[in-house]
């Protein structure tokens, strides 16, 4: 199971955005952010792996928690047009 950190990022709009974007980030909030607190690492990395993980990936959220979290995604790439 994912920790809470790990699944609240990827309910975060704005950290979707991040991972999803593919302009540099350099100077984006949330890599100032990961600098700062760099005990949050791990969890980082395992969230932008579910986000960036082929969809036949199998992951441990529910059917449910994958469709709400795939609409969430598509609205928020929809909003980067």
């Amino acid at each position: 199971m994912y920790s809470n950190k790990v699944t609240d990022f990827l309910r975060e709009e704005g950290f979707i955005h991040y991972v999803l974007d593919e302009t540099p980030k350099a100077d984006s909030p949330w890599e100032l952010h990961f600098r700062d607190d760099s005990g949050c690492k791990k969890e980082v990395e395992e969230a932008r792996a579910v986000l960036l993980a082929p969809s036949d990936v199998k992951t441990m959220f529910s059917d449910m928690d994958c469709l709400e979290l795939k609409t969430r995604i598509l609205h928020t790439i929809k909003g980067l047009d």
